[in-house]
């Protein structure tokens, strides 16, 4: 989606905003149920020169719908002029194609997800230094659980504050290789780092342990390892006939890239004082 002031070149600045003045129509809270087809007579030459007949399926339009801003759903039938083409993403381009009634054996296979995995690299006071909150862990009144330090001989001593400024800035491609140097390796990437994040990542355990962990966030240092993966994975329809149902397993050689990489992570973060 891009940014507030189009730096990052998204689709919204670029490929639609291309499309828009070329006289494209853009339908927002629309659905696409089903491309249309229909079946055409064809001929070609086999490989002796003989001319064969044959019949071939071609998409010719689009079946979905529509919400208005008042709730009312419509129905919407699209012929194409030239050609249909289906840019649902990899989850639910496979989804559409099989609602459709398309049979290629390549359909919904081959996902490749490059599989994260987030490092976190905590640059506070150590545990010693820190005094735990008084209560017990289910205790979420106001003015407690805060955590008290005697750790402060300067206000920002030990603040990474990793949700200020631009984010994937630097890149590490140390691990790009993989271990057997395939070219199927990882990079470490620092990501985006808001406290909205990491509150939607951590466990809830209780009250208190969640508030002390997301005030250890603003000494934290998070690295992500990012792998090309030679695994691949199957998408389906679930029973609903409409959503994607991911199939994945990373395999043998894919997890030992990651664990070479995570290992390195950990590495890098100690090294820089973690």
């Amino acid at each position: 989606l891009g940014d507030r002031y189009g730096n990052k070149q998204g689709g919204m600045v670029t490929f639609l905003a291309d499309a828009c003045q070329s006289g494209a129509k853009i339908l927002p809270d629309c659905r696409a149920d089903r491309v249309l087809t229909e079946r055409n007579n064809a001929s070609y030459l086999d490989e002796g020169g003989t001319r064969r007949s044959t019949t071939r399926t071609r998409a010719v339009g689009v079946m979905g719908r529509c919400t208005l801003q008042g709730g009312e759903e419509i129905y919407l039938k699209i012929k194409a002029k030239r050609c249909v083409v289906s840019s649902c993403g990899a989850l639910n381009t496979p989804c559409l194609l099989l609602r459709s009634g398309f049979r290629n054996k390549h359909i919904g296979r081959h996902l490749h997800l490059h599989p994260v995995t987030p490092v976190l690299g905590y640059y506070g006071p150590s545990s010693s230094e820190t005094q735990p909150s008084k209560g017990n862990g289910n205790d979420s009144s106001k003015g407690k659980g805060d955590r008290v330090s005697s750790h402060s001989s300067s206000p920002m001593e030990g603040m990474i504050n990793g949700y200020l400024g631009a984010p994937m800035t630097s890149v590490s491609n140390q691990f790009q290789h993989g271990p057997d140097y395939s070219g199927y390796g990882a990079k470490l990437e620092c990501p985006s780092s808001h406290a909205g994040l990491q509150g939607a990542a951590l466990p809830w355990l209780a009250p208190l342990d969640f508030k002390n962990k997301l005030l250890m966030w603003k000494d934290s240092a998070l690295l992500i390892v990012l792998q090309r993966d030679r695994s691949e994975g199957r998408i389906t329809l679930k029973g609903d006939g409409f959503s994607p149902k991911v199939e994945y397993r990373l395999n043998r050689e894919d997890k030992r890239s990651m664990t070479a990489a995570l290992e390195g992570s950990v590495r890098l973060l100690v090294a820089g004082g973690a």
